[in-house]
């Protein structure tokens, strides 16, 4: 196979793929509206679907696509484990990344990078879902310091979400908008200050994101010479540290 033929074999399968999002759309729509009435049941379902889509939209170079998926990933990712807090305000979010997902698969269609307008009404939509909150990004494998951050950071005004995976996190770096990023150094795939670099040398709305970086080296606790605004010992006093840095990028960012 050469590589024309190559190139008409993936465009075929990204066509495939955009044909049949209509339908996997409509899926998501009715589950995202019985989370309501049958939590358990659609939760898990609908959750998958989403992820699947982010993932498939990742592999085709659907970035738009992909970004809205996360953002629906994180919204679903708010929501109480029982579903009794479940409300019309976050079922109404839910459903309007669903229609700009359609809205990015019709731009796709007409072979069109312009998503400018899409990128606008997504930017929007995580604007009203924060809630004068904060987006925060923290990036750490361990259980019991993801449970010191989450503790830690509870009483503040933040919207924290977690990955465990460096690489993954760079990717929600460059596409969605964070106040702050904490991040682990010994993290999956990507280390935290390989994933610091990259995003300090891109062109991305993150740029110039405030960073704390948590970590058991002593010759890392410098973090002028690391690009790193913030560092934190892994130690006993970690959630003290953690809540005082961040009151300090508050003061900043208000």
């Amino acid at each position: 196979m050469d590589a024309d033929q190559a190139q008409k074999m993936l465009e075929q399968i990204r066509n495939s793929y955009l044909v049949e999002m209509p339908v996997k759309c409509d899926d998501i729509e009715n589950l995202i509206l019985s989370l309501t009435s049958n939590f358990s049941d659609s939760y898990a379902e609908v959750y998958r679907l989403v992820h699947s889509m982010k993932g498939s939209a990742g592999t085709h170079g659907l970035a738009m696509v992909s970004a809205i998926c996360h953002e629906l990933e994180d919204n679903l990712a708010k929501l109480d484990e029982s579903g009794k807090d479940v409300n019309g305000t976050e079922i109404n979010i839910m459903l309007r990344l669903v229609d700009l997902v359609r809205r990015a698969r019709g731009i796709a269609l007409k072979n069109t990078s312009d998503f400018s307008e899409t990128e606008r009404e997504l930017e929007a939509i995580r604007k009203e879902s924060l809630q004068d909150e904060y987006p925060v990004l923290l990036v750490e494998s361990s259980g019991y310091v993801k449970l010191m951050c989450q503790q830690a950071l509870s009483s503040l005004p933040v919207q924290l979400t977690i990955e465990e995976d460096g690489l993954l996190a760079l990717q929600r770096l460059l596409n969605k908008r964070f106040a702050c990023v904490i991040t682990a150094n010994e993290t999956k795939t990507l280390n935290g200050i390989a994933m610091i670099s990259a995003i300090r040398n891109s062109e991305s709305r993150n740029k110039n994101i405030k960073t704390i970086l948590l970590t058991s080296r002593e010759d890392l606790r410098d973090g002028k010479h690391l690009q790193v605004d913030y560092v934190i010992n892994r130690n006993a006093s970690l959630s003290d540290n953690l809540v005082h840095a961040f009151n300090d990028i508050l003061a900043n960012l208000g």
